[in-house]
């Protein structure tokens, strides 16, 4: 019964998947609780010294995962949609930080959504848990 049916969605497997997350938060209006925000750079590195493996490699590693604010997604519009629909909780996660403190990432993450105007909506104490709307 889809009165009982809710949806938790994570916007940056919806834009890898060639949809507009915007597009799915305003058709799930009212059923979206969560989401996770997600946010994804094209890698400029290439890597020719491993031949054609190396190559391959790179190619399939060309989309990198990045802090909020860091990628191509436009955060803004995401966050102030999902407040209009009824989303409760948004969620950052970042599957990998290449290296870098997953801390430090959060920090890039949570700074860029202060800097976004976000400040009142969290504390530094629950950026790790997610933002609540």
């Amino acid at each position: 019964d889809p009165e009982y049916l809710g949806f938790e969605l994570d916007v940056h497997w919806l834009q890898r998947g060639g949809v507009n997350p915007l597009e799915w938060i305003k058709k799930l209006e009212g059923r979206t609780k969560i989401i996770h925000i997600k946010d994804y750079r094209i890698s400029q590195i290439l890597d020719l010294s491993g031949g054609v493996e190396g190559i391959m490699r790179s190619m399939a590693d060309v989309v990198e995962f990045a802090e909020i604010g860091e990628g191509n997604l436009d955060m803004k519009a995401i966050i102030d949609l999902a407040g209009e629909t009824g989303v409760e909780h948004i969620f950052i996660e970042q599957d990998n930080t290449y290296g870098r403190d997953p801390y430090e990432s959060l920090e890039i993450s949570a700074r860029n959504l202060r800097n976004l105007g976000y400040e009142d909506r969290f504390n530094h104490n629950s950026i790790c848990c997610g933002l609540s709307m």
